[in-house]
């Protein structure tokens, strides 16, 4: 296969953290999902390891461009978020803008568990 370069239009945040209040963060996912839908976001999906008592959880969040990570910081409620978790660890896969980036680090998120550049690959054989 040949390598794709360039860059992708679109960047994942991968985060694993410890459950801490499996209902409380349960009851913030309900709630969340639509949020992050309104703000444009490409997929914000989680994958805990039991479903009748998470202890730890994986969340993949997809942003298309600046203006939903903007959107998303501003209305994640982390006030309520950091409270159903523990340890976060969080993975940049993708090459986002340096707007981005400034953005992560005045958070206290940049530079992530992993600190480069991925190629992008857009397909897999069979996928269009």
């Amino acid at each position: 296969m040949a390598q794709q370069t360039g860059s992708s239009p679109h960047w994942y945040c991968h985060v694993e953290f410890d459950v801490v209040d499996p209902a409380g963060l349960v009851r913030y996912l309900e709630e969340q999902v639509e949020i992050e839908r309104e703000n444009g976001m490409k997929s914000y999906e989680f994958f805990i390891d039991n479903p009748q008592q998470p202890t730890k959880a994986i969340l993949l969040e997809c942003f298309p461009d600046d203006a939903v990570q903007q959107s998303h910081l501003k209305n994640f409620r982390p006030e309520l978020f950091l409270t159903y978790l523990a340890n976060p660890r969080i993975t940049v896969l993708g090459n986002p803008p340096d707007s981005v980036r400034d953005r992560m680090l005045s958070h206290g998120f940049w530079p992530p568990a992993f600190e480069g550049e991925f190629c992008h690959w857009p397909y897999l054989a069979g996928f269009r």
